[in-house]
């Protein structure tokens, strides 16, 4: 959850801020900032809940295959 809650704020706007340089310099036509911005923000969107868990689990395995408990600062082992 955590993860989420920092992840999705920062893509959306660096979703709009990469767009809007993109339109403002020519390289894309304004009229497709939007469905651009749409797609491009739910693609990141739904890569961060896929990821999410799959990042936890490495994390886990990590902790147990180096024996570092969890909840620990590694610093404090």
């Amino acid at each position: 959850l955590r993860n989420n809650l920092s992840t999705i704020p920062s893509q959306l706007i660096d979703t709009a801020l990469v767009l809007a340089l993109l339109c403002t310099f020519g390289a894309l036509k304004w009229d497709l900032f939007w469905a651009l911005f749409i797609n491009g923000f739910l693609y990141k969107v739904l890569c961060a809940f896929i990821d999410t868990p799959l990042f936890y689990l490495l994390t886990n395995l990590a902790c147990r295959y180096f024996g570092i408990e969890r909840g620990k600062d590694v610093l404090e082992v």
